[in-house]
């Protein structure tokens, strides 16, 4: 079945609306293109249910079917970026990337400085923020604001502006905790911790640990560690039902492919199912913080990039490039393209997601691999 992660909440279903946005930690790496919306699918096959313990029984501490990282052969998180170093009859004194914070033990009204992985480990936790930046104003949508991942829960939520946030309206808010990460508070931090507790958390290249940083801000660490062991028994249970496959992510860009290599932040994910991303060729070009993460080439390397499947991220180009790209000699040549074994993803889940990003990715895999 379909399930949000919130500890307390009762099943949702998870939102299944494309929408136009993206994640990474800079204005060219994270949020690359608001209004271009995603092509629509190249296989339109109906996600089925991702096998896992209800919400509420996590909620009552039943742990039956929780399985520890070694279990899968995938590494434990690393240690949190932030640190209690304090707890006072008043807040949690947390030293993190940019000084200390007194965070008040009854927090009550957060904004969020991410729409994407803060705003969605929020939610998970079952700590809605009062506010968050967004992708887009909430006049267009709440899935256009917010991740379609977490879109659903996400309603109710005010904005606080695109990035890099409206501080008027985060005043008028009144919270009592702010929380992004490191590079959006780089030359304002100052001034937020002036409206409210600040806390910065390293943008790591774990979800994972992006979790138990936001709980450990919250006390809510408990609750992290459930929803990471359940995502655990969740991908083995899923391994369980997939044959195994190598798969090439790629997103399509105006004049280059990106390619995410096996060091990329989803290959976690996909490792934990089973699923191994293919490494990027040595012909790439511009890679990011390791040779294994990503890497842009031209289009013309295309038919050197290996795999058994093809998931696309569509979201840097319009609907009109896309089928053009998809209609072109050079794609339609590949063997992937001819075994039919292409499929669209929603770019953000894929790229800058919190837990329910995380399920909507597995959502995601099930449904185009499953037999």
């Amino acid at each position: 079945m379909k399930k949000h992660i919130c500890i307390w909440f009762p099943l949702l279903l998870f939102a299944m609306i494309l929408a136009a946005c993206g994640g990474q930690p800079t204005a060219e790496n994270a949020q690359e293109s608001t209004d271009a919306p995603a092509a629509e699918s190249i296989n339109t096959t109906e996600p089925t249910a991702v096998p896992a313990v209800e919400p509420a029984q996590i909620a009552s501490g039943n742990s039956a079917a929780l399985a520890k990282p070694e279990l899968v052969g995938i590494p434990a998180p690393s240690p949190p970026s932030v640190e209690v170093i304090e707890v006072t009859d008043e807040c949690r004194v947390i030293r993190h990337a940019l000084g200390e914070t007194c965070v008040p033990l009854d927090v009550q009204k957060i904004v969020s400085m991410d729409p994407g992985t803060v705003t969605d480990n929020l939610l998970a936790l079952n700590r809605k923020p009062i506010g968050s930046i967004v992708y887009a104003p909430l006049e267009q949508g709440v899935s256009a604001a917010f991740p379609p991942a977490i879109a659903e829960l996400a309603e109710g939520i005010e904005s606080v502006g695109t990035e890099p946030g409206n501080i008027e309206k985060i005043v008028e808010l009144q919270p009592d905790l702010i929380i992004g990460f490191t590079w959006i508070f780089e030359e304002t931090y100052a001034e937020f911790s002036q409206i409210a507790p600040t806390v910065a958390l390293e943008d790591t290249n774990d979800w994972r640990t992006k979790l138990i940083d936001t709980a450990h801000i919250l006390g809510e660490d408990e609750a992290a560690e459930q929803i990471i062991n359940q995502f655990y028994a969740d991908a083995a249970a899923l391994d369980e039902t997939l044959t195994d496959i190598t798969i090439s992510l790629l997103r399509p860009r105006t004049e280059t492919l990106q390619i995410y290599g096996t060091g990329a932040e989803v290959a976690r994910i996909l490792n934990a199912m089973g699923i191994s991303l293919t490494f990027v060729p040595e012909s790439a070009f511009d890679l990011w913080e390791g040779d294994d993460e990503a890497g842009q080439v031209s289009y013309e390397i295309l038919p050197e990039i290996e795999g058994d499947a093809f998931f696309v991220i569509s979201y840097n180009l319009t609907s009109e490039e896309m089928t053009e790209l998809q209609e072109s000699a050079l794609w339609q040549s590949h063997p992937v393209v001819q075994d039919d074994m292409t499929f669209n993803v929603e770019g953000t889940a894929w790229t800058n997601h919190g837990p329910n990003g995380v399920y909507r990715v597995m959502e995601e895999v099930e449904a185009a691999l499953s037999e």
